[in-house]
Formats: structure tokens, sequence, C-alpha cells
């Protein structure tokens, strides 16, 4: 379900700035999704592409940067978890030193459009 609300929030926001900038097409669309942002990639890019069909991000190229996750756990480590399994809310992560779950994301939560580049149709 993440998947669709973040593709369906991306897309809305490609599709305004396209407009903004009087631009018929979008050639590319470069997205960052967070390691712990519970968006599956494949589910995005497939969600990204039906989402477009008619639109002006229709033949777009997308391309996904995945930024890595950093946590704090309560044993004092601050670094990239170990273990990151699970999709939307049922996200379990494993700190990087001593495996446990009782963690506190601190970067790659989030999802962003990082570059848009358009043209004509």
């Amino acid at each position: 379900m993440k998947s669709l609300s973040a593709a369906e929030a991306i897309v809305a926001e490609v599709l305004r700035t396209a407009e903004r900038h009087d631009a018929q097409a979008v050639k590319l669309v470069k997205v960052s999704l967070g390691e712990l942002s519970g968006i599956n990639i494949r589910s995005f890019a497939s969600w990204f592409r039906t989402l477009s069909i008619g639109s002006a991000a229709e033949n777009a190229q997308l391309v996904i940067d995945k930024e890595p996750g950093l946590i704090r756990c309560i044993c004092g480590y601050e670094g990239q978890p170990d273990n990151v399994f699970g999709e939307n809310d049922k996200l379990t992560i494993e700190c990087g030193k001593c495996k446990s779950t009782f963690v506190t994301p601190m970067a790659g939560t989030d999802y962003c459009v990082k570059e848009l580049s358009f043209g004509k149709a």
C-alpha cells in the first residue's frame, strides 16, 4: 500500500512540475527511495508506470536511487542496519551490532523526486 501511495504522490508532483514548465513530455524522473521507507522498489516502479499512462510522464525513463538507512540502537550503535525486512508499516529493522530491533531510524525513511527532465512529445 505504501508503494502505491508513494507512486501517486510522485506522479502528481511530476505532472504538476511539468505543467508549471509547460512541458509536453517528461523524459526523465529520478527518484530517491529510502531503505527504511517501507517502499518496495519493484512495486513502486510498477505503480509509477500504471499511474503515468496517458499523461506527460507515460514514456519517462524512471531511475530509482536507494538511499541507505541509518539507525540508532539502544546499545549505542549508530550506523547502517544489519537487516531490513518487511514492507509498509510492518518493517523490521535489526541493529548492525547487537541485532536488536529496538532501533530508531535516523535517515533513509523518506522518498522524493531528485531530478526531472522535460522535452517535446
